[in-house]
């Protein structure tokens, strides 16, 4: 049985930074330039019988550079506790061109494998 050792690319990070305040983002650790790495986080919450939509902030961000973290989101961990969202993220490289990602959580972040250095796939990844 042999043991492939695999390094991750491209990956989510949640980064607390004060109070209950979270950070998330995403990482480029590869040795490209990545030509756009866009995020949009969306939901929904309830008060009492209602639900009401929610919608976070949308961002996009040109040549992200190796070794370069860009912020996907902001979280409050007290505040934003009752809330489900998705997370979209689309990313274009020119080695795999455009690259989806997608999921719906409620207060834990995913910190996710988005790509591998042998070119697989993490979960809930569409090409």
């Amino acid at each position: 049985m042999s043991v492939q050792n695999t390094t991750t690319v491209c990956f989510l990070q949640r980064n607390r930074t004060y109070a209950d305040v979270a950070r998330d983002f995403f990482v480029n650790n590869s040795e490209e330039t990545l030509e756009t790495v866009e995020s949009y986080c969306g939901g929904m919450l309830t008060i009492d019988d209602d639900v009401a939509p929610v919608t976070g902030a949308e961002f996009v961000y040109h040549d992200v550079a190796p070794d370069e973290a860009v912020k996907v989101e902001s979280y409050h961990e007290v505040y934003d506790s009752d809330f489900l969202l998705q997370l979209r993220i689309t990313i274009k490289t020119a080695s795999n061109g455009l690259i989806f990602w997608s999921k719906i959580y409620k207060n834990k972040f995913p910190c996710e494998v988005i790509l591998w250095d042998d070119g697989s796939f993490g979960k809930n990844v569409q090409r």
